[in-house]
């Protein structure tokens, strides 16, 4: 039997639940509560006894044994279909961010798995995660370089597997119907009316985001960085543009009206530079620390 077994996987703030609600509008997809099914069995991991993780696996009838059993089986994403009661032509969506870092190790272990990567506006992305209560209070330059660091992650997968991989873009998906994706994934079927409400489990950290996602999709909800100051834009556009995925953003950055004013490029490079030094200081500052204790010992 054939297995669909699909992960919708993206920076943190760049659409992945929008994305995970839209998809399982479509009549033979079946998105599942956040539970990182496929992450435990990779990783071999035992997932944490939790309130939410327990009452989520309710929710798709399965117990918390059962689903430890599946970590050491075989075929784990079979008998995981099993346990959801689902046809052979019923596809599983899961979503889970944190995949980026095993892009390879998962098209290696698990070659049936689908990856679907969403883009968004990098700059949109690190003004999103500033926002969120999980993030605002970390250096705003650890946010961008691990930003930064997880879409070459992406990038170097899409240039080593550009055919077994499918990228959508953000801005392309709050502007376009669900339908633009049942033209992209024909074999999940159409649009279900049955399906028109998700449930999409939010967990601790993103609760204040997704109280909304069943909302409907706000076409406006792109082109943030409008109130950034120039010479972080110019930052972001230096530092994406050797991306071909998110190229088309940095053309955007740089013939944006908001740089409209003359841009010192050395004072951009001073500003970049302070911002690192500030973020690394604290650590350094920890490791000298660390070496004095072991030297008085």
């Amino acid at each position: 039997m054939m297995i669909n077994y699909y992960l919708v996987v993206g920076i943190g703030r760049s659409g992945t639940t929008l994305l995970l609600r839209e998809i399982g509008r479509l009549a033979n997809a079946h998105p599942i509560p956040e539970i990182s099914f496929l992450k435990s069995y990779l990783w071999k991991e035992t997932p944490k006894i939790s309130s939410s993780l327990i009452a989520n696996l309710q929710t798709i009838n399965l117990s918390f044994n059962q689903f430890k059993s599946l970590l050491g089986s075989d075929e784990p994403i079979s008998e995981f279909r099993s346990h959801l009661g689902l046809s052979a032509r019923t596809s599983i969506i899961e979503k889970d961010s944190r995949h980026i870092f095993r892009l390879d190790l998962i098209q290696k272990v698990a070659p049936c798995t689908k990856l679907i990567l969403i883009i968004r506006d990098p700059a949109d992305v690190f003004l999103s995660r500033r926002a969120a209560n999980w993030s605002n209070k970390r250096w705003p330059a650890f946010d961008f370089l691990f930003c930064f660091y997880q879409q070459w992650l992406i990038s170097k997968f899409i240039k080593k597997h550009h055919t077994q991989c499918k990228v959508i873009h953000y801005e392309d998906l709050i502007s376009l119907p669900t339908d633009h994706l049942s033209e992209l994934f024909p074999e999940l079927g159409l649009p279900s009316m049955l399906k028109n409400k998700v449930s999409i489990f939010a967990n601790e950290h993103d609760a204040q985001w997704k109280t909304k996602i069943h909302e409907p999709i706000s076409s406006e909800n792109k082109n943030k960085w409008y109130s950034m100051n120039s010479n972080l834009i110019l930052i972001f556009a230096k530092f994406y543009e050797i991306f071909p995925e998110t190229r088309a953003y940095t053309k955007n950055y740089n013939s944006s009206a908001v740089l409209s004013s003359p841009l010192n490029h050395w004072k951009c490079l001073y500003f970049m530079i302070s911002r690192l030094t500030f973020f690394m200081l604290p650590l350094a500052h920890l490791s000298i620390k660390i070496l004095l204790r072991f030297r008085n010992t």
